[in-house]
């Protein structure tokens, strides 16, 4: 009976181990987006920084680029709306998508609206920057997987929420077409 026992605690004990690992390597997975995400942040000006008009939105934008020796390592997308803008920085290793940091800002009203107005007995606002909400989501990718999401509300999306496969494609996919998109210019 207890060479049963010692066997089941060796056995619990050896899985817990694995889970251990896997989750440490998530962890380490994490630890080298976000020193790489650092990296590029507190090196900027060493980049060479080219900036594209684009028209992805209804009121215009913008892509620029940090590169160094041809190699892409930051795509900040900026695109204009009348009621929101939305803000993009996705990071690479070696030209691999590995962070994405979405910021969309809805405004509280049109940005052509100066002054408060009345229509139909319905009172609609002035834009007023200040009452802007910002919204932010986190991916994090490693070897063309992603591997966290942290949603707007802060929390962490299930990985295998069909949600979470439907962003994973949508960031990969666009992550690639960018990188052609600037290569091909």
């Amino acid at each position: 009976m207890k060479r049963k026992f010692n066997v089941f605690v060796f056995i619990f004990l050896f899985f817990q181990l694995i889970g251990f690992s896997q989750e440490l390597e998530l962890n380490d997975k994490i630890k080298i987006i976000r020193d790489n995400f650092k990296m590029v942040n507190d090196n900027w000006m060493n980049y060479e920084k080219t900036k594209i008009d684009v028209m992805e939105s209804a009121e215009g934008g913008e892509i620029t680029y940090y590169s160094k020796n041809n190699l892409i390592v930051k795509i900040s997308e900026m695109h204009y709306g009348e009621t929101g803008k939305a803000q993009i920085d996705s990071y690479y290793i070696n030209e691999k998508l590995s962070f994405v940091f979405v910021q969309n800002f809805r405004y509280n009203a049109h940005i052509m609206w100066t002054e408060e107005r009345e229509e139909d007995g319905i009172v609609y606002p002035a834009f007023d920057p200040n009452k802007t909400k910002v919204f932010e989501d986190r991916f994090y990718f490693y070897e063309n997987e992603m591997i966290r999401w942290i949603n707007s509300d802060k929390d962490f999306v299930d990985k295998e929420l069909e949600e979470f496969k439907e962003e994973e494609e949508n960031r990969l996919k666009r992550g690639k077409e960018l990188i052609e998109k600037i290569k091909n210019q």
